[in-house]
């Protein structure tokens, strides 16, 4: 996850404070904070491809298991699971999973074992930690643009696409 969206977002942040000639402390926090949100935005996306709404997000429900890509929820389930849950996952999984039924029977097993709630709980804490690294900026003549950072990393939890 990290080598994704994070690695991306993280170096645009420090790129920013690097510019705006922050100093090394600061352009390290914003990499941080840039790193934590881009994660805590890929696990959202994660859980959007199961729990999302086409017409939300504009992309189809379960797109990732479709396309065989192994997602946190997936993975928390995984290692959840009995013999039996895990065997029936990876059936799921190896099986043919063109038809809806079975991204529902996977989405069932996912949000029995606790995958979603596991991929949740990640993303929240990920937010609070990039947040967290924003201190710095909580004071002085960086308030308003770290209150901005702070609206924007509440926005990735509760953004339905």
């Amino acid at each position: 996850i990290e080598r994704k969206t994070a690695s991306l977002i993280a170096s645009t942040c420090m790129l920013g404070a690097m510019f705006a000639g922050g100093t090394s402390v600061q352009q390290q926090a914003l990499g941080r904070y840039g790193e934590k949100v881009g994660v805590a935005f890929q696990v959202v996306d994660d859980l959007l491809d199961y729990l999302g709404n086409q017409k939300e997000t504009g992309k189809k429900v379960g797109n990732d298991f479709l396309e065989g890509k192994i997602t946190l929820p997936l993975i928390a389930a995984l290692e959840k699971a009995n013999s039996d849950e895990y065997e029936e996952l990876c059936s799921l999984l190896t099986g043919d999973r063109s038809g809806a039924e079975t991204c529902e029977q996977l989405r069932g097993l996912l949000e029995e074992l606790g995958g979603f709630h596991f991929a949740r709980s990640r993303a929240e804490s990920l937010v609070g930690e990039a947040v967290a690294a924003l201190e710095i900026f909580a004071a002085g003549d960086e308030q308003e643009s770290y209150e901005l950072l702070v609206s924007i990393a509440g926005y990735i939890l509760a953004r339905k696409q």
